[in-house]
């Protein structure tokens, strides 16, 4: 590593990107999640929490060291934990109210430098993320909550965003039982560069559709009856609930 970072790298600048033209243009940067769990989700404060690994992909010529290696055995990936060492994209979630890196026991990072100079760069995070819900249907409400990620500093001169094309969205195989009183569509990915007095910003986001079970509500009505005594015996839904679907 202490060859491929010499004295010329410079952490500050972006990585050159050229087309087929030999153009200069701006870095493409792959993004990917994987949802480990998603929780509290709170109508009064308008959020919910995801707990997420967040996955960045883009090429630094800079660091590229298959040449190094004269005819012997190139190494398929060299792994560093310093996300310092190198130029990162300075990402931010838009809608992130909350967020904490995980630290134990030692940092979730992973930062891999392939051969020609493909970084992936890997870290588990914690987010709490505005989202704005709507009861008119309850309990057949429908919640739509975006996750939106863009460069903070970099206008789409520099840096561009876009989804992995292969698995752009993973959801962990158990995720629906981390929300007991929803259950959750395929995620949508889109878009959202947007422009601003200051320049045009790469932007791209992911949309949860959020459903609640109809079931589930019936259940924690049915536990508050007989909690506070109202009743002893309780077999279906609140009378307002009925009323409602018998207009």
């Amino acid at each position: 590593m202490k060859s491929i970072l010499s004295q010329s790298y410079d952490t500050r600048i972006r990585p050159p990107s050229y087309d087929d033209n030999g153009n200069n243009g701006p870095v493409i940067i792959d993004v990917q999640c994987y949802v480990r769990s998603m929780s509290n989700i709170d109508f009064t404060r308008m959020e919910y929490s995801v707990q997420l690994t967040f996955r960045q992909f883009w090429r630094d010529p800079r660091l590229a060291y298959e040449k190094m290696y004269y005819g012997q055995k190139v190494p398929k990936f060299l792994i560093i934990t310093q996300k310092d060492l190198i130029w990162t994209p300075d990402t931010f979630f838009m809608n992130e109210k909350q967020a904490h890196r995980h630290a134990i026991d030692k940092l979730n990072l992973m930062i891999r430098i392939h051969s020609d100079g493909t970084v992936v760069y890997s870290e588990r995070l914690s987010l709490t993320l505005s989202c704005a819900m709507y009861l008119q249907r309850y309990p057949m409400d429908v919640q739509t909550c975006a996750l939106l990620l863009a460069s903070y500093a970099f206008t789409t001169d520099d840096i561009v965003y876009q989804w992995k094309q292969d698995i752009p969205i993973e959801l962990h195989p158990m995720l629906n039982t981390s929300l007991p009183n929803f259950s959750l569509d395929p995620p949508e990915t889109t878009i959202c560069t947007s422009r601003t007095t200051t320049g045009e910003y790469s932007c791209v986001q992911t949309v949860f559709r959020l459903k609640r079970m109809f079931r589930s509500v019936c259940r924690s009505n049915m536990a508050f009856m007989r909690i506070n005594g109202i009743c002893t015996r309780y077999t279906g839904c609140p009378k307002t609930m009925i009323v409602r679907f018998a207009v």
